[in-house]
């Protein structure tokens, strides 16, 4: 009954009370859930954008664990409970609630993916590989990588307008992969997904076309690794995706508000939310100051929680923004709110930004090391 509770809540958009929730927790980390309930549990939360308790997180990861565990009885009854889309429903509600899931659940999860590869829609590519991207310190495996580039390839016609942009995102964010071998499927999935959306007619909602927008960029910026479909493609859809992105609006918040004023403190130039015209990314702050002061043009992106995962590594739209920019020429330079936390009064911030900011010749801005 907790599966279908939750279910319900997140049907109707609405957020059970704290109490509920409680009581939920507690009985639901004493039962033995169905691989579907699983799913439906995680992806009641992720819709609801609420984060499971702790305990209860590690109680559906440990039992998906033994559902997705290799069947050593020969009864075949294991991890045959898990199907396609609950695969990949649980693994998108890991990514839209930012949980960084064990590496253990993810072998086992991309295990079964590659057993029953055949069984996997277009949406469920599609979900899967968001969800690896978005959880950008995870990277499919090359066997699983090839098994959905040639699922992929299968079920093209069956892709929506939505299941393209996501796919293409995601694999925009996975040209940096240093296994040569990952960029070639990465490629060819690419090029399988746009030939298709040429094919046309498809209608991208704003959200997609702002996925585009990140993928063509990558087109600029990574031009040897795009497969011309891709091209093709920026070409239809280049500057109604551009106006989309520009168009997704941006608020300040206080962190940033707190940054941009200790810069000025400093006596140096800032551009609050400065609008990159290559791009139409923009730019927290957007630092400057004459030579005399020994600093020079940083592009600082100031971090919130919704820019990192459960663990502190950055999304992977926040991976792919900060390589966009460093390829487009911005020395970048981040903040996050935990570093900015700690510092109590204006000294210590203005230490931190100097020591941040401060460079010789042959020293670039300090970066993160994400």
């Amino acid at each position: 009954e907790v599966a279908n509770l939750l279910m319900a809540f997140a049907s109707l958009g609405t957020r059970p009370s704290s109490a509920l929730v409680a009581a939920m927790t507690d009985q639901a980390t004493h039962l033995e859930f169905k691989a579907q309930e699983i799913s439906n549990i995680l992806w009641a939360f992720a819709t609801l954008k609420m984060k499971p308790a702790a305990n209860l997180l590690d109680h559906l990861v440990a039992r998906a664990a033994v559902l997705l565990a290799p069947d050593t009885t020969g009864s075949g009854s294991a991890s045959q409970n898990f199907k396609a889309q609950e695969i990949a429903t649980a693994l998108w509600s890991f990514a839209t609630l930012r949980i960084h899931p064990t590496l253990h659940l993810v072998q086992l999860i991309s295990d079964r993916a590659e057993s029953i590869s055949k069984e996997l829609s277009a949406q469920s590519i599609a979900m899967i590989l968001w969800s690896f991207t978005t959880l950008s310190c995870l990277t499919p495996s090359t066997s699983l990588l090839r098994v959905l580039a040639d699922r992929t390839k299968e079920v093209s016609g069956l892709l929506n307008d939505q299941d393209i942009a996501n796919i293409l995102w995601a694999a925009c964010g996975m040209l940096e992969a240093e296994d040569f071998e990952v960029r070639k499927l990465v490629r060819c999935l690419m090029d399988a997904v746009a030939t298709q959306a040429l094919k046309g007619p498809v209608k991208f909602s704003k959200e997609g076309l702002s996925s585009l927008h990140q993928c063509f960029l990558s087109c600029e910026t990574k031009r040897d690794a795009m497969p011309a479909s891709v091209f093709a493609l920026k070409q239809i859809f280049g500057r109604m995706s551009a106006a989309a992105f520009a168009g997704s609006g941006v608020r300040p918040s206080q962190v940033q508000r707190s940054v941009s004023v200790a810069l000025r403190g400093m006596g140096l130039a800032v551009q609050d939310e400065y609008m990159c015209n290559v791009s139409n990314y923009s730019i927290d702050c957007l630092v400057s100051s004459d030579n005399t002061l020994g600093y020079k043009t940083v592009a600082v992106e100031v971090d919130g929680p919704a820019h990192f995962l459960d663990n502190m590594a950055p999304t992977g739209a926040t991976v792919l923004k900060r390589r966009h920019l460093r390829l487009l020429g911005y020395d970048v330079a981040v903040v996050s709110y935990t570093e900015w936390a700690v510092l109590k009064d204006k000294t210590a911030r203005a230490n931190f930004l100097r020591e941040m900011l401060y460079f010789t010749p042959d020293q670039p801005a300090k970066q993160s090391a994400f």
